[in-house]
């Protein structure tokens, strides 16, 4: 037993095994024990790339619809089109039979 308690007095002694083993605590403090880790930060990285993806998707839908709008202000033709297709609008002296 002295032996490894000599052993480990002579470890410590040294200045350069302190300073390590102080940089091994902070470091892992740092990345694992903080409130702000590694782990959460990867995380947090996931859920932005998530966020990104579906604010692409929401931007694609919103040109979409910009260009529909475009069309259906233009074009007359297209605007009846569209009415009588989804909203099932007819002229006063027509009859309108939805077949599902």
């Amino acid at each position: 037993m002295s032996w490894l308690s000599e052993k480990w007095k002579e470890l410590w002694s040294s200045r350069r095994t302190k300073y390590y083993f102080v940089t091994v605590i902070f470091v892992v403090s740092v990345l694992f024990l903080s409130e702000n880790n590694v782990i959460r930060w990867i995380n947090v990285m996931f859920d932005i790339s998530s966020q990104e993806e579906i604010i692409r998707e929401y931007s694609e839908n919103i040109k979409e619809a910009d260009r529909r709008l475009e069309v259906l202000g233009s074009d007359l033709d297209t605007l009846e089109t569209f009415a009588r297709e989804n909203f099932y609008f007819h002229k006063a002296d027509e009859d309108l039979f939805i077949c599902k």
